[in-house]
C-alpha cells in the first residue's frame, strides 16, 4: 500500500525545510519565511490526518509510546495512548 509513504514524504519535506527556515530567519527574510513555514504546517496537518485516518504508526512512534506509556492495554492506533500521555503530563 502506497499510503504509508505519504506521511514519510511529509516528514522528509519538513526535515528538509529546517535549514531553509533557519537561513531565512537568520537573514531576517520574513516574506519568504512565512510561506515556507506554512508549507511545513500544511504537510504536518496532512501527515497527521492520514496517520489517524488510516491508523499508520511508525516503529519510532511505537517505541516512544511504549516507553512513555507502558500500559499493556494502550493501543497506539487509537487515540487512547495519546490521551493517556497528555493526562500524565498535566
Amino acid at each position: 500500500m502506497i499510503l504509508h509513504l505519504i506521511p514519510r514524504a511529509g516528514t522528509g519535506t519538513r526535515l528538509a525545510l529546517v535549514p531553509v527556515l533557519l537561513l531565512l530567519a537568520a537573514a531576517d527574510n520574513l516574506n519568504a519565511f512565512v510561506p515556507v513555514l506554512a508549507v511545513a504546517f500544511v504537510t504536518d496537518a496532512i501527515d497527521g490526518y492520514l496517520a489517524r485516518r488510516f491508523r499508520l504508526v511508525s516503529k519510532l512512534e511505537e517505541v516512544v509510546i511504549t516507553v512513555l506509556l507502558p500500559e499493556p492495554n494502550a493501543d497506539v492506533r487509537t487515540g487512547r495512548a495519546a490521551r493517556a500521555i497528555c493526562a500524565k503530563v498535566r
